[in-house]
């Protein structure tokens, strides 16, 4: 039981990741000229 409960949290936990990282990189590339806040906190 749980290695068929591990499977799909692994696959939700990459899928999201992806998304993220995804959704960062066309910010990213879509505001290239505005400044990056420095301080972070």
């Amino acid at each position: 039981m749980e290695t068929l409960l591990v499977l799909p949290a692994t696959v939700a936990e990459i899928g999201l990741l992806l998304y993220l990282l995804v959704v960062g990189v066309r910010t990213s590339a879509a505001r290239p000229a505005m400044p990056q806040p420095a301080v972070v906190g």
